[in-house]
């Protein structure tokens, strides 16, 4: 996929900038400055495609211009990749807690064995090998 851009909405307060894409509904975010905001934006935006495209429905139509409600309001072009995101995201390495014999963890420790490298393999193994039988 290829990149895309949307139109942000940066709207000023006492806190700082809400931000969100108008054609993008539910997009939206905040930040304390305009260039948290934009960073935020952006996040926000990466998030929600990804949520669009695991859901299987269609990125919306982005628009060349928007019309903003108080002349504060800053309109500014947020562009992701979004199966660069995508890829990223589901590669992203997550810790999770496992339960073994305390035994078994003390000789692995000796051994100095990588403990995510291992289950991270072996489910690999198990997993690619229950699909093709």
């Amino acid at each position: 996929m290829d990149k895309v851009s949307y139109l942000a909405i940066m709207e000023r307060s006492d806190e700082g900038y809400s931000v969100y894409f108008p054609d993008v509904p539910g997009c939206i975010s905040w930040g304390k400055d305009v260039e948290e905001a934009q960073i935020k934006a952006r996040e926000a935006l990466d998030l929600h495609l990804y949520g669009l495209v695991a859901e299987n429905e269609r990125l919306p139509e982005a628009s060349a211009s928007v019309k903003i409600q108080n002349p504060t309001d800053i309109v500014c072009l947020i562009s992701t990749y979004p199966q660069i995101f995508k890829e990223r995201f589901e590669n992203k390495k997550v810790k999770v807690n496992v339960t073994i014999p305390n035994w078994l963890k003390n000789q692995a420790v000796a051994e100095k064995v990588n403990f995510s490298q291992v289950l991270e393999l072996s489910l690999k193994e198990m997993l690619c090998s229950s699909s093709q039988g």
